[in-house]
């Protein structure tokens, strides 16, 4: 008796779904309808079951908390702080070459291990100094595009995970065909179809977003390395052999105005920091 009550409920229930879409047209006021759900959560969240509530809505999650953390982290203030540039353009115009390599070594931006990496490549020339600051910015740029790869994981992935559950809910559409000898109930088979469709709705929510996050902070990354060169590449022009008179003597104090200017290094020969760096001082002033 219990049993067939229950049925009979079943059975009422399913007729009601069916008929919801009738009912919800003919209704003259209040928001929008979503057939036999009763709110947008219900619709859109829990009709998509366990494939949208522990893999594609953990997986958006992720994905917004990562470019949020890319938006912060990925820009020119912090790859290339202006302050950091101004210290470092001080002290190497005032030749204090081991301090702008304690500096460099001290500080994390992409611009200040550039400088400390062409620094400390001194002694092999110019020649030297300008790979070593092109290795450098390569290098931090390679470990950037690591770190946002995870984004063009999601965004792949994603779409394939929403293909899953549209398989998976199809599959139980027509496994409800064949078990009502092809006249299912329509609340059951629409079920199943709501599976098929929330699947790839999130599936697709989460990649299009991934996808465009990774694109634009891919170009960010390239745009502030680039800049970061041109930088680099000034700075490292205060250093060149007679670029900017003699050196100070120990302790980075400048030399009187009236010293004459040493006479340029020879060609191919290390700059001055290489000297200053090793804690050897062989420019020697005339008279």
């Amino acid at each position: 008796m219990t049993w067939m009550t229950a049925a009979k409920r079943w059975r009422w229930l399913a007729v009601a779904v069916a008929a919801s879409p009738a009912v919800c047209w003919a209704q003259d006021a209040g928001g929008p309808q979503y057939g036999g759900y009763q709110n947008a959560l219900d619709q859109f969240f829990v009709s998509g079951g366990i494939i949208v509530w522990f893999v594609l809505f953990p997986m958006s999650v992720a994905m917004l908390g990562l470019a949020i953390n890319y938006l912060i982290s990925i820009r020119r203030g912090s790859l290339m702080p202006p302050e950091v540039r101004q210290h470092i353009q001080e002290m190497l115009e005032q030749r204090q070459y081991r301090e702008a390599l304690e500096f460099t070594a001290a500080e994390s931006s992409m611009l200040s291990y550039a400088i400390h990496t062409a620094l400390g490549a001194a002694g092999g020339g110019v020649a030297a100094m300008q790979r070593a600051l092109d290795d450098a910015i390569d290098e931090r740029v390679a470990k950037l595009l690591r770190r946002i790869e995870i984004l063009n994981i999601i965004g792949n992935i994603a779409p394939m995970i929403g293909l899953f559950g549209t398989i998976y809910g199809l599959i139980l559409a027509f496994n409800q065909l064949v078990l009502e000898r092809g006249t299912p109930e329509p609340a059951q088979l629409a079920g199943a179809i709501s599976v098929a469709m929330v699947t790839t709705f999130w599936g697709l929510l989460a990649a299009i977003p991934a996808l465009s996050f990774f694109a634009w902070f891919r170009n960010r990354i390239d745009g502030v390395a680039a800049e970061c060169a041109l930088v680099g590449e000034d700075l490292l022009n205060l250093i060149q052999p007679g670029a900017k008179g003699q050196q100070p003597a120990a302790g980075g104090k400048q030399p009187a105005a009236q010293a004459p200017r040493p006479a340029p290094a020879a060609a191919g020969g290390p700059p001055p920091v290489a000297r200053r760096v090793d804690g050897e001082d062989t420019s020697a002033s005339p008279g």
